[in-house]
């Protein structure tokens, strides 16, 4: 009885820590794709001052 009890726990224990492990790696590549959506942003910016400075007066 005890060492299905102790089975059972660890078995718990470990599909927890899977569920965390898929949680924070989706939280974490999100968090990387909002970086790269701000610096495409960012380049497009930089593009288009760039372009106005090189537009002739």
């Amino acid at each position: 009885m005890q060492r299905w009890l102790l089975v059972a726990v660890i078995a718990g224990l470990h599909l927890l820590a899977f569920a965390i492990g898929i949680v924070l790696r989706r939280r974490r590549r999100r968090r990387q794709r909002l970086q790269a959506d701000e610096a495409r942003a960012i380049a497009a910016h930089a593009d288009a001052a760039r372009a106005r400075a090189a537009r002739p007066r």
